[in-house]
């Protein structure tokens, strides 16, 4: 004798579950196209304010070297 999970099985039925539709597009884990061009942005800021802290210590130093500024008259 089958059980009723066997002549699912054998019929086809067994695999003919659905799940309910979904009411997002996507995973939740998923960035979405905001929270991508946000991540860029954030990235532009980064590598900028990069760049002009890395060019303020270059300027800092050229003074220093050329004796037009002195480390008392840096810090006020």
């Amino acid at each position: 004798m089958e059980s009723n999970m066997d002549q699912h099985l054998e019929h086809g039925k067994g695999m003919d579950l659905f799940l309910p539709p979904s009411t997002q597009t996507s995973r939740p884990g998923t960035p979405q196209l905001f929270n991508c061009q946000r991540l860029k942005d954030l990235a532009y800021l980064i590598k900028r304010d990069t760049i002009l802290i890395n060019y303020q210590k270059a300027a800092s130093n050229a003074l220093r070297i050329n004796e037009i500024a002195d480390d008392e008259s840096m810090t006020h």
